[in-house]
């Protein structure tokens, strides 16, 4: 009879953790919440920005510059970005140039 009385509150128990933990709103109020839908579009398609708020290491282009973006918070705004050191993220002038010639000067020996 113990055994009994043990074994059906134990099997009470659970289904009040079960009955606790489960989701249990159908509610308007609070309903599921909507899927993240992620943009599919290569880098190299979006107009040459690298500037993605879904990115953590996320780097701004700025002319052939580029910089990452860091997070310095402060009391004020926690919130807080910054850009970080600039690093060559393009070519620049001269080495466009010198590449288009050399390409130029490659072009006359195949032909």
């Amino acid at each position: 009879m113990q055994q009994q009385q043990s074994g059906k509150l134990n099997q009470g128990a659970t289904q009040y953790a079960k009955k606790q933990s489960a989701r249990k709103s159908l509610s308007v109020i609070t309903p599921e919440p909507e899927r993240l839908v992620l943009p599919t579009i290569p880098i190299g398609e979006r107009n040459g920005s690298l500037d993605s708020p879904l990115d953590p290491n996320r780097i701004v282009k700025q002319g052939d510059r580029c910089y990452r973006v860091v997070k310095m918070p402060t009391q004020l705004n926690p919130e807080a970005e910054h850009l970080g050191f600039g690093f060559k993220c393009a070519l620049t002038d001269d080495e466009k140039r010198l590449d288009k010639s050399l390409t130029n000067r490659i072009n006359q020996h195949r032909q």
